[in-house]
């Protein structure tokens, strides 16, 4: 335990690789033995994104290939305990492009926070909350193909959440592909960055 004078901490931060977004559940292609993870619910456009090798050769590794503008991905997490209120959730989506094109994606990020025992779970981006969009400035990519690439972060409103918000509604949308085709962008994750905030009254802080 330690005793301050209510110093604020450094940021925390979260990060949701793609394929933990449980928008997603494992179907079985048509004619393929194989099995495809593919965007579900009213809230996934078109159904077109597909989970799949990030890279144009090999890499071993996940992300969501974006079929076109609108495919979003979603998921619901915890509200961190140490979150200052006060403060902005601010974003990173971090994704790769698989041609040597100069493309210049824009994404969004849509917040729905919920309170336990008195609020439905919702599709997302169907029931953003007011003032719970963030569009990430656009990224013009590298001429290279496979080069990981990452938005600025991209912070939400100060001061939004309501008392008693403790879960979180969070969709991750490609809402421009700014002139790539279908399936040349690779969805990584997204990186959440908070304010800790300061200790209580009583300056005491826990150490767990």
């Amino acid at each position: 335990m330690l005793r301050d004078r209510n110093i604020a901490w450094n940021y925390g931060k979260l990060w949701i690789p793609a394929k933990e977004f449980n928008s997603v559940s494992n179907i079985a292609l048509s004619g393929d033995a194989t099995s495809a993870y593919v965007s579900q619910g009213s809230a996934a456009t078109d159904g077109a994104a597909v989970f799949g090798d990030l890279g144009t050769t090999a890499t071993g590794s996940i992300g969501c290939s974006i079929g076109a503008a609108g495919d979003e991905l979603q998921t619901y997490i915890p509200i961190p305990w140490d979150l200052d209120l006060d403060k902005p959730l601010e974003f990173k989506i971090w994704f790769t492009h698989q041609t040597a094109t100069a493309d210049a994606p824009i994404w969004k990020i849509h917040l729905l926070p919920r309170t336990s025992g008195s609020e439905a779970l919702l599709p997302v981006l169907d029931n953003v909350a007011s003032g719970g969009t963030i569009t990430c400035a656009a990224v013009t990519v590298a001429e290279t193909a496979d080069v990981v690439e990452a938005t600025a972060w991209s912070p939400s409103t100060p001061s939004w959440f309501a008392t008693g918000d403790n879960f979180l509604g969070i969709s991750v949308e490609a809402d421009d592909l700014g002139s790539a085709s279908a399936d040349e962008i690779i969805l990584i994750g997204a990186e959440i960055r908070y304010t800790v905030k300061a200790t209580t009254t009583d300056n005491t802080r826990r150490i767990t």
